[in-house]
This record gives structure tokens, sequence and C-alpha cells, in this order.
């Protein structure tokens, strides 16, 4: 399998001319919104900002970025537009399967607990 192959799996076709792009990340990568760069199936490379904090399934829409679609009645018109889907970008947010130990755990809490207002 070649990594264009292995990239244009990441795909997958949403209805009309939309596409849905599976992008892997940590948890780390999540709660610092860090941006998706991605190569499009013609080959463009895309850098997405992420203003918020990804969660598992969450979904970000890109429009104009999804299949391209003609809206001429004779194909290699001149007058012949082109159009684009949009590009779903779907988050499978990767949770760490262990940590370093109990106080690494309590850090985490503390970190991720709301602020109790006295």
């Amino acid at each position: 399998m070649s990594a264009k192959d292995s990239n244009a799996s990441k795909f997958e076709r949403k209805a009309g001319d939309n596409l849905i792009y599976r992008h892997k990340l940590t948890l780390n990568d999540a709660l610092q919104c860090r941006s998706v760069k991605l190569t499009t199936l013609d080959n463009r490379t895309l850098l997405i900002a992420i203003d918020q904090i990804p969660s598992p399934g969450s979904v970000k829409v890109i429009h104009g970025e999804g299949m391209v679609c003609h809206n001429d009645t004779a194909v290699g018109s001149a007058s012949s537009e082109a159009s684009r889907g949009d590009l779903y970008i779907l988050f499978d947010v990767v949770f760490p399967k262990k940590l370093a130990g109990p106080e690494c755990r309590q850090q985490l809490v503390e970190a991720l607990s709301p602020a109790v207002a006295n």
C-alpha cells in the first residue's frame, strides 16, 4: 500500500459531493487545539486551524473542500463551472491507556476539574 492509498483510506464520500475525513489525534493534541494538516485527494495540503477542543466524534465542517462537481451540460465546454462539496473532519481522540502513576492521575484530575467559587 502506498502513502497515497493510505491517505485516501481516511476519506469517505458522504451524500452528494461531500467528504468525511477521519482524523486521529492524541488527547494532548486535542487539549492544545493543534491544527489538522491533511493532504487532499487531489494532493493539496491543507492546514486547518482548530478553534475549540474537539471531543471524540465531534465534526468540523470546511466548506468548499469536498469533491469537485462540474455544473455544466457539455463536458469540456468553456463555460463549465466547477464547485466543491464540503469536507467534514471527524475527530477520533485517542485517550492514554495508562498514566505514569497515581500522582500524575491526581494532577490531571485537579487540572481538569472546574474551579470552585468561594
